[in-house]
């Protein structure tokens, strides 16, 4: 029987070029883990997500947080679908994988039917500067901002 879906999880961590500072500290890296749902009749389609809770910050920045992510992504695999509603305790890991899921289904960025989802998510230049294998090639920090090109 053919998975609905293949999950791989990468853990990326970015180095800070400069400390960010919160009302909680001071920030030099920011860990995040990227999901990949790949469709598995047609592994060459695959989506993008991001999980990445604030350190000391988010509800669900705990020791255990890559196995709950694992967790999810096994659910996900095993049952074909993603059961927000039983994962909202992990808000991040719920955007991660439900984006994931969504460009995955709409094959481009521009993952909802806006005017800026569509202006922008189907655009080749939109698509290559938010890769996700752009970002986790890329040396340097992620500080994305729109209109100005990526660090490199």
């Amino acid at each position: 029987m053919i998975k609905r879906y293949i999950i791989d999880v990468i853990p990326k961590v970015f180095h800070f070029k400069k400390p960010a500072g919160t009302s909680r500290g001071v920030y030099t890296e920011r860990r995040s883990w990227f999901v990949k749902i790949q469709d598995g009749s047609s592994p060459c389609r695959e989506g993008w997500g991001e999980c990445a809770p604030l350190q000391g910050l988010s509800c669900d920045d705990v020791p255990e947080y890559e196995n709950l992510l694992l967790a999810a992504c096994r659910e996900v695999e095993e049952n074909g679908v993603f059961d927000a509603e039983k994962w909202k305790r992990c808000p991040s890991i719920v955007f991660g994988l439900e984006t994931a899921l969504r460009h995955l289904e709409k094959g481009h960025y521009g993952l909802w039917d806006t005017c800026v989802g569509l202006r922008y998510g189907q655009s080749q230049q939109y698509t290559q500067l938010f890769s996700p294998q752009n970002l986790l090639t890329s040396p340097h920090s992620a500080r994305l901002r729109p209109g100005q090109p990526t660090p490199g």
